[in-house]
C-alpha cells in the first residue's frame, strides 16, 4: 500500500467512526469477551468486522417466513426455546447485516423489517430487553438491566450474561447440568416441523436456532463449480436458481451424563427417521451452546446449501390454529 492509499484509508476510518459517533462504545473487557464494538440502546448491536444485528420478539406464526426469504437484505437467525412444561415455544428473530456505517445498516434493517412484516409479527427489543431476555434463557431467573449503568460500572457483559461454561469435544457441562450441542450436517428433501416438535417430549430444555441467507451470485457460481467438479458432469443453473444457505443447530441441557447420552441417541434416532444427519458440534461445544442462547450476540454457523422449496415448510405445523403458536 503507498503513501496516497494509506492516507485514503486513513481518510477513510476517520469518516466511519464519525458516522458512527452516535453509538455508544460497550466497555473495554465487553469488547475483548464479546467483540461488541458499541451499541445504539434502541436496539442494534456493532460487532468487529463489521457484523450488525437487531433482535426482534416474535407473535404468530413463522410458516410464510420462508417465502419472503429472497426479498431480504439481510441474513436471519430464529432462535426457539423449548421447554418440557410449555407448549408453545419461545421465538425470537435476529437481522444480521454488515456495513461500514450505521446509517447504511440502520436502513437495511428498516427494509428488511417492512419485508418481514408482510408474513411474521415482529416487535423489535430495545438493548435493555434483549439483554435481560438472553440471561433468562439459560439463568431461567429475570434480572434488570440498564445499558446505562453496565456502562459506567464498565462490566464484562459477558460474565453477567453467561454462567461458566466446561466443554469437552463433544459435550458440556455447567455446575450440575450437562448437554451437548448439535448441527444438522445433511437435510432431507423437505424441511419439515413436525419432526422438531417431536423434541419437546424428550423432558429437558432444548435450545433451537436456523440461521439463512440469501446465497449471492458468485456463491451461487461457486456451488456451481463444486458440484460440477464432485459428480464430474454438467448442473443447470437454474437447479441452483433458488438456493439459500441455512445453518440448523440445537442444544439441550439435562441433570446427568447418563441422561445426556440417552437424550443424544434418542435425537439422533428422531432426525434420522426424517432423513436428517445430524452430530455434535466437535471442538466447538462452548460456542455452539452460546450461539444458540445468546440471540445472535455469539454465533457458530455450519451452513449448507439446499433449495428454497425444500425450507417452504420449515415452521410448518398441521394443528396450529391459533394466532399466538408458531
Amino acid at each position: 500500500m503507498n503513501k496516497e492509499e494509506r492516507q485514503a484509508e486513513k481518510l477513510r476510518r476517520q469518516q466511519n467512526r464519525i458516522a458512527n459517533k452516535m453509538l455508544i462504545p460497550a466497555p473495554k473487557k465487553t469488547v475483548q469477551s464479546l467483540k461488541l464494538l458499541n451499541f445504539d440502546p434502541s436496539g442494534t448491536f456493532h460487532f468487529v468486522e463489521d457484523r450488525w444485528i437487531r433482535i426482534y420478539e416474535v407473535y404468530g406464526r413463522l410458516d410464510k417466513l420462508s417465502t419472503t426469504m429472497t426479498a431480504l437484505q439481510s441474513e436471519i437467525m430464529v432462535s426457539g426455546r423449548m421447554l418440557p412444561e410449555k407448549e408453545d415455544t419461545d421465538w425470537f428473530l435476529t437481522l444480521t447485516g454488515y456495513g461500514e456505517t450505521y446509517d447504511e445498516v440502520r436502513k437495511q434493517f428498516a427494509l428488511d423489517e417492512e419485508v418481514l412484516k408482510e408474513s411474521v409479527g415482529i416487535r423489535p427489543l430495545s438493548v435493555d430487553e434483549a439483554v435481560k431476555i438472553i440471561f433468562s434463557r439459560l439463568q431461567g431467573d429475570t434480572k434488570e438491566f440498564s445499558y446505562a449503568s453496565f456502562v459506567r460500572s464498565k462490566k464484562n457483559l459477558y460474565d453477567e450474561l453467561f454462567p461458566e461454561i466446561a466443554e469437552s469435544y463433544d459435550s458440556f457441562q455447567m455446575e450440575a447440568s450437562y448437554g451437548t450441542s448439535l448441527f444438522v450436517m445433511n437435510y432431507p428433501k423437505t424441511v419439515k416441523w413436525d419432526v422438531f416438535t417431536d423434541l419437546q417430549k424428550l423432558g429437558c430444555p432444548i435450545f433451537l436456532t436456523f440461521q439463512m441467507s440469501n446465497m449471492k451470485e458468485e456463491d451461487r457460481e461457486s456451488y456451481l463449480r463444486m458440484l460440477e467438479k464432485r459428480y464430474c458432469r454438467n448442473f443447470p443453473p437454474e437447479d441452483i436458481e433458488n438456493g439459500i444457505s441455512i445453518s440448523c443447530h440445537m442444544s439441550f441441557v439435562c441433570d446427568s451424563a447418563d441422561a445426556r447420552e440417552i437424550i443424544q441417541n434418542t435425537i439422533f434416532s428422531l432426525l434420522s427417521k426424517e432423513g436428517y444427519i445430524v452430530a455434535p458440534l466437535y471442538g466447538k461445544q462452548r460456542m455452539g451452546l452460546l450461539s444458540d442462547i445468546s440471540l445472535g450476540m455469539l454465533e457458530s454457523r455450519e451452513f449448507r446449501n439446499i433449495s428454497l422449496p425444500a425450507v417452504e415448510k420449515i415452521f410448518w405445523e398441521e394443528n396450529a390454529n391459533d394466532n399466538d403458536k408458531v
